[in-house]
């Protein structure tokens, strides 16, 4: 698989996951019900689900390229969080 198919396809999940989540908080905010329970059965705040499906999707759509400068951030000789710069 190519790096282009595979970050289209990251793409695609992001997109797909943060509307799953900003679609299922507007329906349990209709029925009333300010939290519901995510897979692992933890506790959503609904409004707080609107806003972080947002976030993903403004970082998704129009910050992307910033994303794909940082890919190699959690590699060990990486040079992004180097203390001695400040």
């Amino acid at each position: 698989m190519t790096k282009k198919r595979k970050d289209k396809l990251g793409k695609i999940f992001l997109i797909y996951s943060a509307l799953l989540i900003i679609f299922y908080s507007i329906v349990s905010l209709m029925k009333e019900e300010y939290n519901y329970s995510n897979y692992w059965g933890g506790v959503v705040f609904a409004p707080i689900g609107i806003v972080v499906g947002l976030l993903v999707l403004y970082i998704v759509l129009f910050k992307w390229k910033e994303v794909e400068k940082n890919e190699n951030a959690f590699n060990k000789n990486s040079k992004m969080d180097d203390y001695q710069k400040w």
